[in-house]
């Protein structure tokens, strides 16, 4: 954490309790979703500065160190996100694998009844899924605005037509995926950045930012991934 991170100036003895916590918490998270197997004999190093602690540090750090990790191409089961959950001045981080819908170790600052602990739980896990589905949705609408494949040749295999125009067989056609994902009528507003448009799935084949069928691109999910840091970053 950065001296000037708090409000408290004081300098930071290297290997302070609350960057060794921090660290831990980051550790035992990220571990759930690494494919070590796929790297043996290897180290791998995070790096978190903290440039401003003025809240949620830990669960700020975890969704960074997720995002970093899918930037360097680390193979990874999930994406981590992390939100903090709080009750009768307690608080408590949690991460979860959205996917999987599977939990990662759980921190809290002091015990609570079961009861509200359930409580906590369950609306920090909605959270976390909430910043997942979130990302996801900007990712979607940033390749809809910047198409990673702007158009592709097909050939038509016997005569069609298409809205009173004959394609005779043999013809080939260029699909415009840009003229689509521009389109006033399939996307109103095109011009405006709105993720939300993205809360429902789109109709079929009015999304096609990685081509369609044959000719979809192979590593459209790692393209994904490493949106969600260009945005992160941005």
């Amino acid at each position: 954490m950065a001296n000037f991170s708090t409000g408290d100036r004081m300098r930071k003895q290297k290997g302070d309790r609350r960057s060794t916590e921090i660290s831990l918490v980051i550790r035992q998270t990220v571990e759930a979703c690494i494919l070590t197997h796929l790297m043996p004999r290897s180290q791998i190093d995070i790096f978190v500065q903290v440039l401003q602690a003025d809240g949620g540090t830990r669960f700020a750090c975890i969704n960074a160190a997720s995002l970093a990790l899918a930037d360097t191409g680390i193979p990874m089961c999930d994406l981590v996100t992390s939100c903090k959950g709080s009750a009768g001045g307690t608080d408590g981080t949690v991460g979860i694998l959205a996917k999987l819908d599977k939990v990662t170790p759980i921190q809290m600052d002091a015990k609570l009844p079961m009861d509200t602990f359930e409580n906590v739980m369950q609306l920090t896990i909605e959270g976390c899924k909430a910043i997942e589905n979130y990302i996801r949705e900007v990712i979607q609408e940033i390749l809809r605005t910047s198409s990673i494949i702007l158009f592709t040749f097909n050939e038509a295999v016997e005569d069609v037509e298409l809205e009173g125009f004959l394609i005779p067989k043999g013809w080939k056609d260029l699909p415009l995926f840009r003229a689509i994902h521009h389109s006033e009528e399939i996307y109103p507003e095109h011009e405006k950045f709105n993720p939300s448009r993205f809360e429902a799935q789109p109709r079929p084949n009015t999304y096609l930012p990685f081509g369609i069928g044959g000719h979809s691109c192979p590593r459209s999910e790692l393209a994904k991934l490493e949106m969600l840091v260009l945005h992160h970053l941005k």
